[in-house]
């Protein structure tokens, strides 16, 4: 049953990466799959999956597995925050700083995609701790 947890919000998140993530009002949108090294979180949750399903599904949850997916839950979810400034900052960069730059920056929006992918990465670390042997 926990694997079986774990294993559906692994699928949420690596999912969530073919949502929207950002847009720009009248602009652009980006999906997570749209963003610099994307294939990040495709291998991090990758690996999640790969690491409860290749060992006998009865059995119970290791450290090490617990370890595996503490690890790459949380190189993902550094990797969407970093995204997220990221996406501010090349608009900033894109008008060198003027004010026009700012307010763009700062109307940014956030969209269901990067909720869903940040609480699923965060939830996983949490299962790691409090799955901890």
């Amino acid at each position: 049953m926990k694997k079986g947890i774990i294993l559906v919000i692994n699928a949420v998140g690596l999912f969530s990466t073919f949502m929207p993530w950002f847009s720009l009002p009248l602009i652009d949108e980006g999906k997570g799959v749209d963003l610099k090294w994307s294939v990040i979180p495709l291998i991090t949750l990758g690996i999640n999956i790969v690491v409860f399903v290749g060992g006998k599904y009865r059995s119970s949850i290791t450290s090490i597995q617990l370890n595996i997916l503490k690890l790459t839950s949380s190189v993902a979810l550094s990797w969407g925050f970093f995204q997220y400034f990221n996406y501010k900052n090349d608009i900033l960069r894109m008008g060198d700083g003027n004010i026009i730059a700012q307010f763009a920056s700062d109307a940014v929006r956030v969209h269901n995609g990067f909720f869903i992918y940040s609480s699923s990465c965060t939830f996983l670390i949490l299962i790691g701790f409090l799955l901890k042997k």
